[in-house]
């Protein structure tokens, strides 16, 4: 005979009977929270996306932004030599109204004068 008499039933055996009449009577509303769950990763997973690829497009423009600054800074800089170069300069002098001198006269200072101080 067995050990363990056939009216007599194992705890175990009841805990997993509740549960599965558990779910037996709410299989549909797993299933809608199941399908409800996902249906929130998807939205969430599209929000991310969309998120990366705006980000991307700002990346983007920022770059182009970048190298349009970059290109005009280098114009600057051939402006600036330009400006500074020899040339440059006898183009300025001439803008302003200044001439070559033909002779320059230099003054010669004869002996330092001094004074006593008192």
């Amino acid at each position: 005979m067995n050990a363990i008499s056939p009216t007599i039933t194992h705890p175990t055996f009841g805990i997993v009977r509740a549960t599965a009449a558990f779910f037996g009577r709410h299989v549909v509303a797993f299933n809608v929270l199941g399908f409800v769950a996902v249906l929130a990763m998807c939205a969430t997973y599209i929000v991310q996306i969309n998120g990366s690829v705006s980000a991307g497009y700002q990346l983007r423009e920022l770059e182009v932004r970048i190298d349009e600054l970059s290109l005009e800074n280098e114009k600057l800089e051939i402006s600036v030599r330009k400006a500074q170069s020899l040339s440059g300069l006898e183009k300025s002098v001439r803008m302003l109204g200044l001439v070559p001198s033909q002779s320059p006269h230099y003054v010669e200072a004869g002996l330092p004068s001094v004074a006593l101080a008192r």
